[in-house]
């Protein structure tokens, strides 16, 4: 531990942080703590303070759901720095305060911002590559990067009738950021891609396709409902925030946030309220209870799991990470986890949190990583 951390000093820096008032120096101090103490005895860590800590979290969580969206992420990114500490620390006792090193043969970096945007007119852009500033004008449409990397819409004349479609899409190991020609905001996860026209004008419908995974904050428009086709699933919203998981038909989960949205799939339809989730999977629409919080947790920077199963967070890791993932023994796919981990470091400190419930043994070699059962 940084001899600037010792443990009575963490409590007041989590607070800070918290708060929006820690420092550059204080942020990166917490930070490199957290990613130093993994692995380390628990002596050095005092629960009470932890749990302490924990309630202040929550009860800032439950007050901020009156405000602003705007203070969302500060609050989430600081509750889920939190639950790495304590996932930190799940997984030590797990381990027995025993080490077990990623068998590897080299590193790789996490994924970054960038994407691919394909014109009416069949031009690729490579996102990632665009400084800030205009990239294309289409259909009296300007479309631009701005300063923290976001695609945006904007209108510079009145636009035609005529419907011209881009395409943004994200490869294995990109993110990205777009604001639609109404204003709403799109997130796109690794792997995923989005159809949107160019302008809404005249359209008595707002529609979009997606493939992968996205969230959404629906500008509100009561006269032209929000709609999200995805693999057989229709989402009609009005103005709200969601999550659609789609990367193939088998199974789509879509988890609610704020606001209503209703599901269409074949004949079925569905009406979900802020923290369920509907799971569309042949043909049949099932609705849970969720914390809605681990659903977006990628866009905040954090690999969350509640309960899921090795096989799912494999198959996130390996989209973010650019690799492909093989079980040596089958059955270790169905294997549940709960923790946290960053989408910042890279995939070695991700798979070696893993590793410390002794359950699983990870082996990363050419872009593959294979899983393996621990004796």
């Amino acid at each position: 531990m940084p001899k600037a951390m010792e443990k009575e000093n963490i409590k007041p820096l989590l607070e800070r942080y918290l708060q929006g008032n820690a420092s550059p120096s204080e942020v990166e101090l917490l930070e490199t703590w957290y990613l130093d103490f993994q692995g380390k005895d628990d002596n050095e860590i005092d629960h009470a303070m932890i749990e302490a800590s924990t309630n202040r979290i929550w009860q800032r969580l439950q007050q901020s759901q009156t405000k602003t969206a705007r203070l969302w992420p500060r609050i989430a990114v600081a509750a889920s720095l939190l639950l790495a500490i304590l996932t930190a620390v799940y997984f030590i006792f797990r381990s027995d305060h025993a080490a077990i090193p990623v068998v590897q043969k080299y590193d790789l970096p996490p994924g970054k911002d960038g994407a691919t945007l394909t014109l009416a007119d069949g031009r690729k852009i490579p996102i990632g590559e665009v400084r800030s500033g205009n990239i294309a004008e289409e259909s009296g449409v300007r479309i631009f990067k701005d300063s923290v990397g976001q695609l945006v819409y904007e209108a510079t004349k009145q636009a035609g009738d005529g419907q011209a479609f881009n395409i943004l899409s994200t490869a294995s190991g990109q993110q990205t950021r777009l604001r639609l020609p109404d204003g709403s905001l799109v997130f796109l996860n690794a792997g995923s891609s989005l159809r949107y026209p160019t302008h809404f004008n005249g359209n008595t419908k707002r529609e979009v396709s997606l493939s992968g995974e996205g969230y959404f904050q629906v500008a509100s428009d009561r006269s032209r409902p929000f709609i999200v086709k995805s693999q057989g699933q229709q989402v009609e919203v009005l103005g709200t925030a969601f999550n659609i998981l789609a990367y193939d038909d088998r199974k789509i989960r879509t988890t609610l946030l704020e606001g209503t949205v209703a599901i269409t799939t074949g004949e079925k339809k569905t009406v979900l309220r802020p923290g369920q989730q509907a799971l569309v999977q042949d043909g049949i629409i099932s609705v849970k209870e969720v914390e809605a919080e681990y659903e977006i947790a990628w866009k905040e920077g954090f690999f969350l799991f509640n309960g899921d199963s090795l096989e799912d967070i494999m198959d996130r890791i390996g989209k973010w990470y650019d690799v492909k993932v093989v079980f040596a023994d089958p059955a270790l796919k169905g294997e549940k986890f709960t923790g946290t981990v960053s989408r910042f470091e890279h995939i070695s400190k991700a798979l070696a949190i893993l590793e410390k419930t002794k359950v699983a043994s990870f082996y990363l070699s050419d872009r593959t990583v294979t899983v393996t059962r621990r004796p």
